[in-house]
């Protein structure tokens, strides 16, 4: 995917280890998709720091992008915290609201990121990317 300009995105909410933007070309139900994520990150960023025992990715906080190309999730490289989402409209929420679609795909990202920081894994090869899956649907069930 080819990096997009952030003045593309307009900010949209920041907690304590992540900021989440919004591609301008997505519909308004994006907004509400990025304040989910908002509402579940920090619960699973806990949660992974004790599955990784406590071992902190660099250069945070994570930038999160909802964007407009198709589906899925990524980012340039396996310590990288700018993370790309594909912006799914009609993605199921859980019964507290959470968009488990969008906040899998962000976890499993993050994973790489936390994979790459403590064992080296490289997040594309089977070790890292099925590390990746496992856990963040685990956190996300209903992803």
């Amino acid at each position: 995917m080819a990096a997009r300009l952030p003045q593309n995105f307009s900010p949209v909410v920041t907690t304590t280890h992540f900021q989440f933007f919004v591609a301008h070309s997505l519909p308004a139900g994006a907004q509400a998709a990025a304040a989910s994520l908002a509402a579940a990150c920090e619960s699973d960023y806990g949660n992974l720091l004790a599955i990784f025992a406590g071992s902190v990715p660099g250069h945070l906080p994570f930038n999160v992008y909802l964007d407009d190309f198709t589906t899925g999730a990524s980012h340039g490289s396996c310590a990288s915290t700018e993370i790309s989402i594909g912006y799914v409209p009609n993605a199921a929420s859980t019964p507290a609201g959470v968009n488990d679609y969008h906040a899998m795909m962000l976890m499993a990202e993050v994973v790489e990121v936390f994979s790459s920081k403590l064992v080296g894994w490289p997040c594309s090869e089977n070790t890292g990317e099925g590390l990746s899956r496992v856990l963040a649907r685990e956190l996300h069930p209903g992803g």
